[in-house]
């Protein structure tokens, strides 16, 4: 005869819902209180309540990490322009040394007159 698992064993087998109530088990078991039940629902509730801060922190965390990720892009693209714009005034300083080199340098016709 095959034993077949009861469907609510195989949800409560889940490792985040299975740990959660081994936990609470156990806190009850250690503090052996009057109303078990009682206890046990509160530390639940506790649970629950824990739960919600923990994942309110790590979207936070999340939402940081985005700005820090975006700042970091944002002063790249203003490194990469200020670069650009200097490289681009560098190219024009040359291209003037060069015509004041080329005028220095050549013939005046009126000495030839």
């Amino acid at each position: 005869m095959s034993k077949k698992a009861h469907p609510d064993a195989a949800y409560l087998k889940q490792e985040d819902i299975g740990i959660v109530i081994a936990k609470g088990m156990a806190v009850t078991y250690k503090e052996q209180p009057k109303n078990p039940v009682d206890f046990f629902a509160k530390w639940l509730l506790q649970q629950v309540e824990v739960k919600k801060t923990e994942e309110a922190a790590n979207k936070k965390l999340e939402e940081l990490k985005g700005m820090k990720e975006n700042e970091a892009t944002r002063q790249k693209e203003l490194a990469k322009e200020k670069q650009e714009k200097q490289a681009e005034e560098e190219k024009k300083l040359a291209v003037i040394e060069n015509l004041r080199t080329q005028i220095n340098h050549s013939h005046d016709l009126t000495d030839d007159l």
